[in-house]
């Protein structure tokens, strides 16, 4: 396979850059709508942490 980029119409390479600009941008809002649930998630595995120790000092 041989590819020459010369061969390439204008109207290819714009395809192209669009095709990569909607996956990024894709990509980009997946990645901040799961943000706020990975900081929810952290919070309450804090918290948890924090009960258990709290538990184990009573336990003594």
């Amino acid at each position: 396979m041989n590819f020459d980029l010369k061969n390439i119409s204008k109207k290819q390479w714009v395809a192209l850059g669009a095709a990569i600009a909607l996956l990024v941008m894709f990509m980009g809002c997946e990645y901040l709508k799961r943000q706020p649930a990975d900081d929810a998630a952290r919070q309450l595995e804090g918290v948890l942490k924090k009960d258990k120790e709290i538990e184990q000092q009573y336990k003594r």
